[in-house]
Formats: C-alpha cells, sequence, structure tokens
C-alpha cells in the first residue's frame, strides 16, 4: 500500500483544555483529525514545563466515533477529561488510561459538556436538545460514572436558545453553572446556583448589567471558599470586549463588572477563558486583534479584583498568523495557557508562566502530528496501455477541492497531485491515448454545477453539463464512447426539489450533443441516487442508480442508444423479493456483450444485463455472505477480466476485498486488498479500481498514516488475484531490508548449499531491469548491497534464483 496525496503539512487541532497539578506537571488535550475522524487526544507535560513522551489518544472508544471539546478536571493525581455527547475518561499524568470510556447516563447526547468535582461526586453539566427546545441538563455522578438521582434542568425553560454551559464548583463553595441564553431577544449571561444535591439556590440570575447589546462565550471559576468570577465576550462597545464580575459565596456581586481589554475598546476580543487559584486570585486570558492579526491576550487579577500590571501577549510568535480558543489554568504558583494556533494550519501551542507573569518556557507546539488535513472519493481509471489517473476530493485548500495524480505501467508517478479547481465526488476515465475526464460537482458555490476537464495533449478543455442553473446537482460519473466521446451522469434536483437523474452526451471536442436527458421516467416525487454509466463499443449505453419508487430502494437500469436517445423505458434490476433496500450501483461492459452490474444490500450483489435489457438469470452473491458490505466498484479489462472490489466488515473491522471473473465469467476467491498495518482507525473505505490486461490498481481511503484520511493505493498484476497461499517450506531464504530504498537496496539471503545465485531486479511487468551473480562458497548466509541509483523510482520486485528455488521481495524505490 502506498500514499497517493503527498500533503505534508496542514493540521485539523481544535479546543484545547489545560490543566496543572500540584506538582507542576500537568496535561493538555484537544480534538484532532489525525485518525479521520475527530478523536481527542492528549500530551502530558513535565513539571518544567516540556513535553514528556508522545501525543496519545484518551479515549478507548473506536477512532470512527466522533469526539469534540474536551474539559478536564483534576482528582488527586487523577484526571478525568469529558468531552461532547457526554463521554469521560480517567487518565493518570503520563496518559495512561484507568479502565474503559464511559458516558454519562441521560447526558449521552449532550453538547459542550463540562465538569466539576465537589467531595467525591462528579457534577456534570451539557446542553441537549429535549422537547420543547434546548435546556442546560445537570447530573451528579459516582467515579466510574453512574447516576445518582435524576438529572436536572438548569435554566428555568424560558430560553428558546441556551448555549455553552460552564461549572465551577470548590471545597467550601456551592455549585455555579453559567450559560448563555436568548431569552431576552438577544444573548445574555445567566447563571444558577446549586448544591451538592442539584436543588437550586434561588433562580436563574443575570450576570451582565447591559442587555441591549449581545454577549456571550462565558467563563467561570471558584476559590476553595466559594468566591467566584464570570467573564464574558460582549458587544456593548461597538467592538466585541471582554468583560468580568466577581461574586461571594451567596451569588452576591463584589462590586460591579468590569472592562478587561485595556485597548480603549478600539478592537475586536473574543473567546475568554478563566482560571482562580485557591486564594482567589485570577487569570484571564482571550483572543485579540489589537496588533493587526488575532492574538492571545493575558490580564492576572489579585483575590481582590485588581488587575496586577496590564493585558499581555501570551505568544512569543510575532508572525500573522491567527491564535484562538485559549485555555489557561493556575495552580497558584504557575500558570499554562493553551491555544488554536495557524502555524501549520491549526496546531496547539501551550506555555508555562510563573504566577507573576513570566514565561518559563517559549511557545511549545503539543500535537506532533502533521497534514491531518482528509481526502476523500477516490477514483480511479487506468487505459490498455497501462496509463492510470487517480482523482480525489482533498481539504488542503480553502474549499474541497480536486486533485489527480498519474502513473505509467509499472508504477512510476508521471504527474503528482496536481490541483484542478475546487469540487467535490470526482470520476475519472482515461482514454487510448492517455487523454482523460475528469467529473465532479463544484464546492464554491455548493453542487451548483456538474464540471469536466477534458486533459488532452493539446491543451485543456472544461465546461458544464448541465444546461439549465437551478437547484443542486450531484455525485457525476462519466463515461468514455466511441471516437472520443464521452457522457456524463448525475442526480439533478432542478424539477420539484427532488433528485432526478439526468446525463448529457458530448462530442469528440466536448461540443454537448443535444440537451440534458432526463433518465428516471417514474414521475414520482422521490429522489433518485448514485447514477453510473457503462458504454459498449457501438456507442449504446446503460445508465444504472437506485430510488424508491417501490417502498425499498431497488437498482433500476436505462438504455440510450449512440444518439443519447432513450431506448425503451427504466426497468428494475434488483430482485425485489428480497426484501432489502439496495444502494450504490456500479456497472461495466463486458467483451461478451453483457453489462455487469454490482451494488450493495446487506452483501454484494451482482447482474448481467444483455444488451436489449433483459436479466441474464437472476441476482448472485458476490461477497461473502456473512458481516456486512459496502461501496462496490467494477472494472473489466480489455480481455474481459473483471475486478469487484468494496468495503467489507469482516473479522471485526473494515477492510478492502476484491473477486475476480475471468473472461467465462468463472469467479476466483474473494481476496484481501489493503495490508496488514492500521492505525486507530482501522475504517479503510470508498475503494476504486482500474485495470488493464497485465495490472490491477486500487485506490481507497485510509488513515492508516496518521494523516487524516489518506487516499491509498497498491498496484499488483493479475496472480494476486484469487491464487491461494499454500504453506511451503522452503530452503532458503531472502530478507529485504530496505524495502522502501533510495539508491541503495541491501538485503540478506540464506542458501542450504554452496552455489552461484541470480539476483535480478524486475519492474512490475516482469522486465529485469539489472541482474547480478553471486557466488556462494562457503558461507551459506551473507548480506549484499545493490546498486539502484540509475533505475527509476516505482515498484519493484527483488528475485534470488538458486537453481532449485526462486524466492521474491517487493521493494519501493524512491528519488
Amino acid at each position: 500500500d502506498f500514499r497517493v496525496n503527498n500533503d505534508t503539512t496542514g493540521n485539523t487541532c481544535y479546543n484545547p483544555a489545560v490543566l496543572l497539578l500540584p506538582d507542576n506537571s500537568g496535561m493538555i488535550s484537544w480534538q484532532d483529525q489525525r485518525n479521520g475522524y475527530y478523536n481527542i487526544f492528549g500530551q502530558s507535560i513535565r513539571s518544567n514545563g516540556n513535553i514528556t513522551g508522545s501525543n496519545f489518544k484518551v479515549s478507548t472508544n473506536f477512532a470512527q466515533n466522533w469526539e469534540y471539546s474536551p474539559e478536564m478536571v483534576a482528582y488527586g493525581d487523577s484526571i478525568l477529561v469529558v468531552y461532547q455527547y457526554g463521554w469521560a475518561q480517567w487518565l493518570t499524568v503520563d496518559g495512561t488510561r484507568l479502565g474503559n470510556s464511559f458516558y454519562f447516563s441521560r447526558l449521552h447526547s449532550a453538547y459542550t459538556v463540562d465538569v466539576a468535582i465537589k467531595d467525591t461526586f462528579m457534577y456534570v453539566v451539557g446542553r441537549k436538545y429535549v422537547a420543547g427546545g434546548q435546556r442546560i441538563v445537570m447530573g451528579k455522578y459516582t467515579f466510574s460514572g453512574d447516576l445518582i438521582g435524576d438529572t436536572v434542568y438548569v435554566d428555568d425553560g424560558s430560553a428558546g436558545a441556551v448555549v455553552h454551559p460552564r461549572i465551577a464548583t470548590s471545597k467550601n463553595g456551592s455549585i455555579v453553572v453559567v450559560w448563555y441564553d436568548n431569552r431576552d431577544g438577544d444573548y445574555n449571561i445567566y447563571a444558577q446556583m446549586l448544591d451538592g444535591n442539584l436543588n437550586r439556590i434561588g433562580t436563574n440570575f443575570l450576570v451582565n448589567g447591559d442587555t441591549t447589546d449581545l454577549q456571550d462565550s462565558p467563563s467561570i471559576a471558584m476559590d476553595t471558599t466559594g468566591n467566584f468570577v464570570i467573564v464574558w465576550a460582549d458587544y456593548r462597545n461597538a467592538n466585541k470586549d471582554i468583560y468580568g464580575k466577581r461574586f461571594d459565596p451567596n451569588g452576591n456581586p463584589i462590586g460591579s463588572e468590569f472592562l478587561i481589554n485595556d485597548d480603549g475598546s478600539s478592537y475586536y476580543q473574543n473567546y475568554p477563558d478563566v482560571s482562580m487559584d485557591e486564594s482567589g486570585n485570577f487569570i484571564v486570558v482571550w483572543t485579540d486583534a489589537r496588533n493587526g492579526t488575532y492574538y492571545i491576550y493575558c490580564q492576572l487579577y489579585d483575590s481582590n479584583g485588581n488587575p496586577v500590571g496590564s493585558n499581555f501577549k501570551v505568544s512569543s510568535n510575532t508572525g500573522s498568523e491567527y491564535q484562538y480558543s485559549p485555555s489557561v489554568y493556575t495552580n497558584g504558583t504557575r500558570f499554562i495557557v493553551s491555544w488554536e494556533d495557524a502555524r501549520d494550519d491549526r496546531s496547539i501551542y501551550y506555555r508555562v508562566f510563573n504566577s507573576d507573569g513570566t514565561p518559563i518556557t517559549s511557545d511549545i507546539k503539543a500535537n506532533d502530528c502533521t497534514a491531518t488535513i482528509n481526502q476523500y472519493y477516490p477514483s480511479v481509471d487506468m487505459n490498455p496501455s497501462g496509463y492510470s489517473v487517480v482523482a480525489w476530493e482533498d481539504l488542503r485548500g480553502s474549499y474541497n477541492s480536486i486533485y489527480y495524480s498519474i502513473y505509467d505501467q509499472v508504477g512510476n508517478t508521471i504527474v503528482d497531485n496536481a490541483f484542478i479547481r475546487d469540487g467535490y465526488y470526482p470520476d475519472v476515465k482515461v482514454f487510448e491515448d492517455s487523454s482523460f475526464i475528469v467529473a465532479f460537482s463544484s464546492a464554491s458555490d455548493y453542487y451548483k454545477h456538474i464540471v469536466y476537464y477534458l486533459f488532452k495533449d493539446t491543451g485543456i478543455d472544461s465546461g458544464y453539463a448541465e444546461d439549465n442553473t437551478s437547484n443542486l446537482r450531484q455525485g457525476p460519473k462519466v463515461a468514455i464512447m466511441p471516437s472520443g466521446k464521452f457522457a456524463i451522469v448525475w442526480y439533478d434536483s432542478r424539477d420539484d426539489g427532488y433528485y432526478k437523474i439526468y446525463a448529457q452526451a458530448f462530442d469528440e471536442n466536448a461540443n454537448p450533443i443535444g440537451n440534458n436527458v432526463l433518465i428516471n421516467d417514474d414521475g414520482l416525487s422521490i429522489s433518485h441516487y448514485a447514477p453510473d454509466i457503462a458504454v459498449s463499443p457501438d456507442g449504446k449505453y446503460i445508465i444504472v442508480w437506485y430510488d424508491q419508487r417501490y417502498s425499498r430502494t431497488e437498482i433500476f437500469g436505462q438504455f440510450l442508444d449512440s444518439t443519447g436517445t432513450l431506448i425503451g423505458g427504466n426497468f428494475l434490476i434488483s430482485d425485489s423479493s428480497r426484501h432489502v433496500y439496495k444502494y450504490s450501483p456500479t456497472v461495466e461492459y463486458l467483451p461478451s456483450g453483457k453489462f455487469f452490474v454490482v451494488w450493495h444490500d446487506t452483501y454484494i450483489y451482482g447482474q448481467l444485463v444483455d444488451s436489449s435489457g433483459s436479466l441474464v438469470d437472476t441476482n448472485f452473491l458476490i461477497g461473502y455472505p456473512t458481516g456486512t458490505s459496502y461501496e462496490p466498484n467494477v472494472d473489466v479489462s480489455p480481455s474481459g477480466d473483471a475486478i469487484v472490489v468494496w468495503r467489507e466488515f469482516e473479522n471485526g473491522q473494515y477492510d478492502i476485498y476484491a473477486r475476480h471473473y475471468s473472461p467465462d465469467f468463472t469467479p476466483d476467491t474473494i481476496v484481501k486488498i489493503n495490508n496488514a498495518i492500521e492505525g486507530d482507525n482501522d475504517l479503510q473505505r470508498r475503494p476504486s479500481v482500474g485495470v488493464n490486461n497485465d495490472i490491477l490498481f486500487f485506490a481507497w481511503e485510509d488513515a492508516k498514516w496518521y494523516h487524516g484520511y489518506d487516499i491509498a493505493a497498491k498496484i499488483v498484476d493479475w496472480n494476486y488475484m484469487g491464487v491461494e497461499e499454500r504453506n511451503i517450506i522452503h530452503k532458503n531464504n531472502l530478507k529485504l531490508l530496505t524495502p522502501i530504498a533510495t539508491d541503495l537496496i541491501e538485503i540478506e539471503y540464506t542458501v542450504s548449499i554452496p552455489t552461484t545465485v541470480k539476483i535480478s531486479i524486475s519492474d512490475i511487468a516482469g522486465r529485469q531491469v539489472k541482474v547480478l551473480n553471486e557466488k556462494i562458497s562457503s558461507s551459506l548466509t551473507g548480506r549484499l548491497s545493490i546498486s539502484a541509483s540509475e533505475i527509476k523510482p516505482g515498484i519493484y520486485f527483488i528475485t534470488m534464483d538458486t537453481g532449485e528455488e526462486q524466492l521474491s521481495r517487493k521493494v519501493i524505490l524512491v528519488k
């Protein structure tokens, strides 16, 4: 397996939370997309402020779960991390998990979860959607996550929207929850005090004094006696400012609210956070635009609410990179600030200070992974000479964009990661002369166009497939027709808001042949999805898709002649007596004159259709009759070998599987395509395949490299498919010491008798590019370094021939 996309920068790390223990060791946690999904990751910090060890995944949940917005609290020398949807994980300060992740009952679907510990109980608050709107919900839990009593509503239910609840408590204080809501017409900051049994103390009270402008993003902190401070972002001065207000243990205001940023309200400030030590000294941090870009600023206060010094910039960075979403924590002797930083797109940085604000460390990057931008929806095609193009959707730019790479027959890169434009869901087809076409939905205007780019030696032609300007259109597929013509099919909501299947044929100069053609003929107000198209040598083509005209989704087809005229009507391809939903049809033409249609329901099924539209026999099973299967793709070689590839849940995880059908349609065994190397996320998905008579090119989405979802690929010959491995006892051994090499390939060998062995290097097509003869006299074991400086990059095989046995190992040459 190799990685197709070559991005080396760009991170997707957000929402840091920080914590320091009394011995000054600590932890940072954040949400991180290195596994393709947002997971909560953590980093331990030594007492000197520096990183110790590597980043670690916090939860024991599958990496395919979405995890957001962590918050942390300490109990003794253990740390509890909570995050969105009501999940939690106990850790030691070095990141060792204490048991498994658990969720708080009745808070399982809560957003912006926060936690505080009082005595030996956890108090957890979050925002939930309930009947009648949004509410702030709170529960009291044991340390193992068991609910004590029932959850309660903290807000009084008078607001349509309640947002961003935060909680604070202390040994001698009450429990206070703060949030912002719109009960007064615009957003204001409200709070509620509760006792340890979740009984309200008084009613919801308004925190901010100004009620004519918007206030949001509150944060709260409390000292050991129960005094607390609330800070928030406030629009009363036109530019958003940071305000604060102090309260005594009974909830009475201590003085009036106060402006925290000292820039004269001339610039934009947002995202405040506050931390207070046991004695009542507190620290406020926020994002601030006073320098022409967004930096993190800080202000220290003593226990009487007096500012200590003036606002100061937290980061030592003087560049223009934005900084957002700071988090602060003080243990009384030191404090730590962490934030999102646009250096390398979006990373997590932190800095540790003494309590008087003098820095102990410089800016330190917490996340140790880069290039975590996702890539999606690979499409691969190959012409008879082995010229292969992979296209995919890539998030490394401002919009979802379309990239492509080109490879030759032996896997050498011809074009590497070329950008086309913004777009979604690409499909690619390669002409015999190595021209190729990529079709996709536009992204910057949200699916308004079906775009095509036709790449020829003479230049690039591009345009739109649709002939009107209304509504959304998605999921294009393209097919090559005789004489350089091509056709595109997609689903389109232009008529009544429901998706219908449309197609457009083009001549060899990319001129439209006629107008868009409506393919489905049911006339119903239902949506139709996921079309695919295949063309016979005489230009007749079939379009397949799924829709719900028969209650359950079924697979339908429609034939058109070479002029784009409908032949007959829609016909049912899937067996409607199998009472399951069918999805994701794909189709290719077979040299035998039939069309091979494949789809998934619970498993992967297929059907042959002759050129008259008649079904040949019945639907047949392609994949395993166990587990669950998704996302099939099919391709056929010029000689008639067909390959079906799909995603399958088998043996406890999702992998990419394929099955070969010979020209007489005899099936081979099912073969797993992706190799055994896995990251945290073992979900490989959305495979695509392109073939000729010699090789097969597979591509799929894979997060094994910890760079988010990447486009993984594998090139094999047809012997890879359906060859059952036998248990062979080898007399000799060949070990490759450099499976990925540059200019020098190193091997280690063992032979059974003294002899002369032939060692050769061959390309993926079997052509020898280098041959060595190594005489082995007395020692039967040796090492050999082979110069490969004159060999082009690509995939090769090292073969050792002893006369009685041949052994081969694959090597990838990179330059």
